[in-house]
């Protein structure tokens, strides 16, 4: 009897270290579940800084993109993250699906990003002198009098393909800067005489002369193009698509609600689509 009771008490022993164990497990698995539920998704956007559509981290301001992005996805508990990169580097990641989205972009510019229904700007490319010259861009044949500043693998619409060219830049009628600083570079060459012109998008050269308190000694003399500009996905991030249909969405309700606008009024913007219609009106009253 003395030795079925010892082996009785064992057995209870095993079934209860059992059971403990298997409580155990389930809090364990229950508390990943809930943590993997609670914790927010997190999506890496990347570009070179180009104020005020996102700008550099020691700026005050976020960038009217990174505003936009961050209000649209926090609303499904994505955390966005921004990471500044030289612009080829930034393309590259994308396509690789290092990074998850590019600001900034055309879809002429990297066509095989995923891209939202609509876009997010437009860029005017804009030629840029100084106030004393009487040089004005009408067409190509205009540029043979001229030496223009770029940047590296910048996108200038469709003027890029038909005139920034190997022999130009060799000759030096096209002189590329690299791009993390590439307009602060450009200006300097201007003001000094080193080129003639720059080009630039016309919100991005007019926010950099602000925040960087330089007297606007310039003038436009011209557009090259303009472009839509989106956040794009990688085409490797399986998310993709539902990234950037969020997105659109999204945008359709701030643009409804007044957000998009107050977002905009920061950097003295107005909605691109509506100064668009503006400007078609006073063509046509005109």
């Amino acid at each position: 009897m003395e030795t079925e009771l010892v082996w009785r008490q064992n057995l209870d022993l095993i079934y209860s270290l059992r059971m403990l164990k298997a409580s155990t497990i389930s809090l364990l698995i229950i508390n990943v579940l809930f943590h993997n539920i609670c914790a927010a998704e997190n999506i890496t956007l990347v570009a070179d800084p180009w104020c005020p559509y996102n700008c550099a981290q020691d700026s005050p301001y976020k960038g009217y993109l990174i505003e936009i992005a961050e209000l649209a996805f926090s609303k499904h508990n994505i955390d966005v993250e921004y990471v500044i990169q030289p612009w080829p580097r930034a393309i590259q990641g994308v396509l690789q699906g290092k990074n998850d989205a590019l600001l900034g972009v055309s879809k002429n510019e990297v066509p095989q990003l995923i891209f939202p229904r609509q876009e997010l700007g437009v860029a005017k490319h804009v030629f840029i002198t100084k106030n004393d010259s009487t040089w004005q861009y009408s067409n190509l044949a205009s540029l043979n009098e001229i030496s223009i500043g770029v940047i590296k693998g910048y996108s200038y619409g469709e003027f890029d393909q038909f005139y920034i060219t190997k022999a130009k830049i060799k000759t030096g009628k096209v002189q590329p800067v690299g791009s993390i600083k590439g307009l602060s570079q450009n200006i300097k060459k201007l003001q000094r005489n080193r080129i003639d012109a720059l080009i630039e998008d016309s919100n991005v050269f007019n926010f950099f002369l602000l925040e960087n308190n330089i007297s606007n000694n310039f003038r436009e003399a011209g557009a090259a193009d303009k472009e839509n500009i989106y956040i794009a996905f990688s085409p490797v991030n399986p998310k993709a698509e539902v990234y950037a249909q969020i997105l659109s969405q999204e945008l359709d309700e701030m643009r409804a609600n007044g957000q998009l606008n107050k977002i905009l009024k920061k950097y003295n913007l107005q909605d691109w689509r509506k100064a668009d219609n503006e400007q078609l009106g006073n063509k046509a009253s005109g």
